[in-house]
């Protein structure tokens, strides 16, 4: 494991993350203290979205205020949901480091140390405990997105982001469920965290991998200007499910997540096929080629490959088509 006066820290398949002195810069540290020119001009563009953001958040609110009536409730969810939105952008840009932090010191099974009195009996411990949490490693270890994700870990993660609160969130929320998450540990399910029972036939992965395929169809149809029966056939044949199969699903699919769920991932497929469709007609037309790989990623063949053995392993779990 590198010490943490490295210079050089490795990030995912042997990347190494650094400015032009040496000193490392992982994903959402916004510049050094050594910083290179261009790193401290990228930090005057960021503190400037930083400052419309917040100038943002300051309009949203004086939207919304309840002495306005009627006036000022129209749009005022559309109004809080952007609010929310931006708050979760400045946090990730002003304290993204800090979320790594967090989430590194899940990958290890630790959390948080509070700071103790020297007068107190248990100073020497905390002493020997922040010893570990303090430690570069863990924002190198928490700032990259893991391959694949253990439960476990995903739980720790969280009850360290609770601990912390960086949403703002209220106490009573924060607590109940870093309750609900720490009796996980002990093999106590709160009733916050237990399933709903509503004699459903189907589970929640086999519904959420279904709507998925409905997405890659609504996707091929714009991207590609299939026909509805061809790019049902296609998705389908993915699946190894019958196209009238997967058909069927759109319906049923509305009625257990509602209709505005499904209209909502139909149009960010959608969205993501029109600029796929736009880079083909460009390359046509004007020999252009575009780098489109961001909308196509997770509705090309690989995703779709991708997702039938999902759903190939959630039938052998949940059962049924």
């Amino acid at each position: 494991m590198p010490t943490d006066h490295n210079p050089l820290f490795d990030g995912p398949d042997g990347q190494e993350y650094h400015t032009g002195t040496g000193f490392p810069v992982w994903p959402h540290r916004r510049t050094s203290p050594t910083s290179t020119a261009d790193e401290q001009s990228r930090a005057q563009i960021e503190d400037s979205y930083v400052s419309y953001r917040l100038k943002r958040l300051d309009e949203l609110e004086k939207m919304t205020r309840p002495i306005g009536g009627l006036t000022s409730a129209k749009g005022k969810d559309l109004a809080a949901f952007e609010a929310l939105e931006s708050a979760g952008e400045l946090t990730a840009r002003l304290a993204g480091w800090a979320i790594a932090h967090q989430f590194g010191l899940a990958a290890k099974g630790l959390q948080h140390v509070q700071e103790q009195s020297p007068e107190s009996k248990d100073y020497q411990l905390s002493l020997q405990e922040r010893s570990f949490v303090d430690s570069h490693e863990h924002e190198k270890v928490g700032a990259w997105e893991p391959k694949a994700v253990d439960p476990i870990f995903a739980r720790k993660c969280l009850a360290n982001l609770l601990r912390a609160n960086p949403g703002g969130w209220p106490d009573w929320f924060c607590r109940q469920t870093l309750e609900a998450i720490e009796a996980l540990e002990y093999g106590e399910v709160r009733p916050m965290l237990s399933p709903v029972s509503a004699g459903r036939k189907r589970d929640y992965a086999l519904l959420t991998l279904q709507l998925r395929a409905i997405a890659m169809v609504a996707f091929r149809r714009r991207a590609y200007s299939m026909t509805k029966e061809d790019a049902l056939e296609e998705v389908a044949a993915g699946l190894n499910v019958a196209p009238a199969t997967l058909k069927s699903w759109e319906s049923r699919l509305r009625k257990e997540f509602g209709r505005l769920r499904v209209s909502d991932v139909v149009s960010v497929a959608e969205f993501h096929a029109s600029f796929v469709d736009q880079a083909r007609t460009e390359e046509r037309l004007a020999q252009r080629v575009w780098d489109v790989r961001h909308h196509d990623a997770g509705y090309d063949a690989g995703a779709l490959a991708d997702l039938g053995k999902q759903y190939k392993a959630a039938l052998r779990i949940g059962g049924g088509a």
